[in-house]
């Protein structure tokens, strides 16, 4: 019976395949594809691979909280920009006025 297995499975690569592991999961005892130790294995790589990717999950992140500060304080500037011209204009009209009054006396 082993030489006609093995001559089963000589004569055709995809059955030597599905012959293989079946005898391999036979000489094993297990029936199942993945153990605790893949598990295991797997989990570990997952984690490293995050761990890895955390810094660039934050720095893309980042930006995003700067650009709104950064828009904030603009228009800050803008405002505050715009409110001191308006008090400057406000005193150059009020100089101009008080000038205006002394040169008529």
């Amino acid at each position: 019976s082993n030489q006609a297995f093995a001559y089963h499975v000589g004569s055709s690569s995809s059955c030597a395949r599905c012959h293989g592991i079946e005898r391999a999961f036979a000489d094993t005892g297990s029936h199942h594809l993945t153990t605790p130790s893949d598990v295991a294995l797997v989990l570990v790589v997952l984690l490293g691979l995050l761990l890895r990717l955390t810094p660039l999950i934050l720095l893309a992140l980042i930006p995003l909280p700067l650009t709104l500060l950064l828009e904030k304080h603009e228009l800050f500037l803008l405002e505050q920009e715009s409110f001191l011209l308006e008090k400057h204009e406000l005193f150059l009209l009020e100089q101009e006025s008080f000038l205006l009054e002394q040169q008529s006396f």
